[in-house]
């Protein structure tokens, strides 16, 4: 089976099918021994002292890929 034939197949499946897989494919990646490099934690640490603390805040997704197709309609 070719890659592509299996991004269609996976494209095709439920939204339940598609977050399996996905953990799926993590479990994979992980089984393979390597951990993420500590600047990983740091960064992931910093990022929610910023959210904890009021200087930062989430984008709700549908803002960010709208502001996203509104730049590449700009261009």
């Amino acid at each position: 089976m070719s890659v592509l034939e299996i991004e269609e197949k996976a494209l095709s499946l439920s939204d339940e099918e598609k977050v399996g897989l996905i953990v799926k494919l993590q479990e994979s990646l992980q089984s393979h021994g390597e951990d993420p490099p500590d600047w990983h934690g740091e960064v992931l640490a910093e990022r929610q002292r910023q959210i904890d603390s009021g200087e930062a805040s989430y984008i709700p997704w549908k803002k960010v890929k709208a502001e996203m197709k509104q730049r590449r309609a700009g261009r």
